[in-house]
């Protein structure tokens, strides 16, 4: 008996058109580069201050805290500070509070010149610098050894709290003893307010605004705007 077999022919394979899988790739590669900027943008460090903040650059230096400790740690933090900004807090409030400077306007102050002790710029953590004080040679902006070295942090505190209190006139000043490596008798009272030592503190153009921005951003942020 013959056995019939029907051979059915294979249906052709579509193929897939060369510029659909150049249009494929191309939203794809679109996708990732999407992908990629966002992650970055999340990693990016947020501002110190936004520009459009209302300030009062004529704030006294010599005043009691603005803030809290909790209050300025919690600005830190909303800043993604270095871990050991927002640990020092507590030695900013102790040193300034002592000295009658308000921590608040200390504590923007190191935030300003060191990037929440991220820095970045001509200094390192190495130095326990918190505000760019140099040498009592004193010497470029731009050079390191022109700059101050600290043995620790409190150290470097210190050495802001007595520098910015002789700026502010306080009593009693200048000191004796200090570790402030440029404590001249003639900067006592040359920045009694924000404003006066944005004029006499730093050569840099709106240290002044971005200093006041910074700590009006606190007092927002601790709910209020007080002087």
């Amino acid at each position: 008996m013959a056995v019939l077999w029907s051979v059915t022919e294979p249906k052709p394979r579509r193929r897939i058109q060369p510029f659909l899988v150049a249009l494929c790739v191309l939203l794809l590669a679109i996708a990732a580069a999407f992908l990629v900027h966002f992650y970055r943008r999340s990693q990016m460090d947020p501002p110190l201050y936004s520009p459009d903040t209302i300030i009062t650059v004529d704030r006294p230096i010599l005043a009691p805290a603005s803030l809290t400790i909790e209050q300025a740690q919690h600005w830190a933090k909303a800043k993604r500070s270095d871990p050991q900004f927002i640990e020092l807090a507590p030695v900013f409030w102790e040193r300034a509070s002592a000295e009658g400077v308000d921590p608040a306007i200390a504590y923007a102050q190191a935030a300003l010149e060191t990037n929440c002790l991220r820095f970045g710029g001509v200094l390192d953590a190495s130095y326990h610098n918190v505000c760019g004080l140099k040498t009592a040679e004193g010497g470029d902006d731009h050079d390191p050894e022109a700059h101050q070295r600290f043995p620790n942090w409190e150290t470097g505190i210190r050495a802001q709290i007595e520098h910015l209190a002789l700026y502010a006139g306080a009593p009693g000043y200048p000191l004796e003893d200090t570790v402030d490596p440029r404590h001249f008798a003639w900067l006592h009272g040359n920045g009694r307010t924000i404003s006066e030592l944005g004029c006499s503190w730093a050569s840099t153009a709106h240290y002044a605004d971005a200093l006041g921005r910074i700590v009006e951003e606190m007092l927002q942020g601790a709910g209020g705007n007080t002087k």
